[in-house]
């Protein structure tokens, strides 16, 4: 129950009927990586307030790695369309360009997973950006950083 038979509702409960099993295993692991990630002497932001969801892209959480480098967080269980991530590329990039993050990690339960998305990154030729197309080159792909999970990103 949200409340007592006397007591009115004002806050947004929680329905479990609104969840999707995807997103409750995204938000689980990504509640583990942040547990490693702190237990390393990482500290871990999440984006609620930094970003609204009315932008672009926004990271899944922010990460200041002992070294003071910030890294945006993503956990990324399925692959997406190519199309996707070339929307993804140009929105970290702008936000990288902004001084919000220094490094992307995306992290994947699997060899396969993490391949197949470093793969979609590496085949993105240009972007939109401002109205116009850029060419991608492999230094726009420096900041990218592709793990599984149990790997070494520490």
């Amino acid at each position: 129950m949200a409340a007592r038979e006397d007591e009115s509702v004002s806050v947004r409960t929680f329905e479990p009927s609104k969840v999707k099993m995807a997103t409750m295993g995204h938000s689980l692991d990504v509640q583990r990586l942040q547990f490693r990630a702190n237990r390393a002497g990482w500290s871990w932001q999440p984006v609620f307030g930094e970003f609204s969801r009315s932008e672009a892209k926004y990271a899944d959480a922010i990460a200041i790695r002992p070294d003071g480098q910030k890294v945006a967080m993503e956990v990324e269980r399925t692959v997406k369309t190519g199309k996707r991530y070339a929307e993804i590329l140009v929105a970290h990039l702008a936000a990288r360009k902004e001084g919000k993050w220094n490094w992307i990690y995306y992290l994947s339960p699997d060899a396969s997973v993490r391949d197949r998305v470093r793969r979609c990154f590496g085949e993105i030729r240009r972007v939109r950006w401002k109205g116009r197309f850029i060419a991608v080159t492999p230094a726009h792909l420096v900041p990218f950083k592709f793990f599984v999970y149990d790997d070494n990103w520490l």
